[in-house]
């Protein structure tokens, strides 16, 4: 499980902590799953599926590959892929506040978007 939750965390460009702020667990909580010291109890792995948008199953190492939860029917356009990558590759080095521009840029598109059709 540890090189899953590292391996997810990475690609959405997060810290430790801030895997443990959403939690609201203590960092070195967090770190000893990571780190494969301890597992997780039932409802803390049920969070973290569910933050990272996988199945517990997947976490446990019992599926190889994890659609994201609930999204198993979504199919991302070709010519969306590359911003989608955007968001995971993309972050590191960004500030918190150039963070919340871009999700008020993207509050902002829909929006916009939704007054076009009604």
């Amino acid at each position: 499980m540890e090189n899953r939750l590292k391996l997810l965390r990475k690609e959405r460009g997060l810290l430790q902590k801030d895997v443990a702020e959403h939690l609201n667990i203590a960092v070195s909580t967090y770190s000893y799953w990571e780190n494969g010291k301890f597992e997780p109890d039932q409802e803390s792995l049920s969070k973290l599926a569910d933050f990272f948008g996988v199945s517990a199953d997947y976490l446990l190492g019992r599926e190889e590959k994890s659609p994201p939860v609930g999204q198993e029917s979504v199919k991302i356009p070709d010519s969306l892929k590359p911003y989608q990558y955007a968001f995971f590759d993309g972050v590191d080095g960004l500030t918190d506040e150039s963070m919340k521009d871009i999700l008020k840029y993207i509050e902002f598109v829909k929006a916009k978007e939704k007054n076009k059709r009604g």
